[in-house]
């Protein structure tokens, strides 16, 4: 069941500190009032929540609370869906091979193809097809989204 958080749920008197106080006061000052949170617990287990900022107009606020069971279909299927790429990025790094893997971390270390190549004793293109075959697994498409993908998923 969603919650919904509004500027009359949010007063000295039922807050916790002046800071949280003061949270309050300034996402209100800049629009921020009003919010739907909403609860997630997925089929694998996961909990989250989704939270929403909904309209200052009280018509227009009303109307997003109409849709709040599409809200939260969208916030199951979005847990779901984060929870398979954390899936999907534990089964990467166990597709890379051994050099591939070791070519990723000369270049996430600022080498150049032409520099692992020596440092590996092989030719120049056969670094790059490492590099090829790196990007294509990792599903990316440069050698610097390759290592900022690689560190995300705890490859480097």
């Amino acid at each position: 069941m969603p919650i919904v958080w509004s500027p009359s749920s949010r007063t000295s008197k039922n807050v916790d500190s002046e800071v949280e106080l003061r949270f309050w006061q300034h996402s209100i000052d800049f629009g921020l009032g009003h919010w739907a949170t909403i609860p997630i617990r997925s089929r694998l287990g996961g909990a989250g929540m989704f939270c929403v900022a909904l309209p200052a107009d009280k018509q227009d606020r009303e109307n997003a609370l109409n849709h709040l069971p599409q809200l939260e279909a969208m916030a199951f299927h979005l847990q779901n869906a984060v929870e398979q790429l954390i899936a999907s990025n534990d089964n990467v790094i166990s597709h890379l091979t051994d050099r591939e893997s070791e070519v990723l971390k000369w270049t996430a270390c600022g080498k150049t193809a032409c520099e692992i190549s020596m440092i590996l004793s092989v030719t120049e293109p056969t670094i790059l097809l490492h590099l090829k075959n790196a990007k294509n697994k990792l599903n990316v498409i440069d050698k610097h989204q390759l290592t900022a993908r690689a560190r995300a998923v705890g490859m480097l």
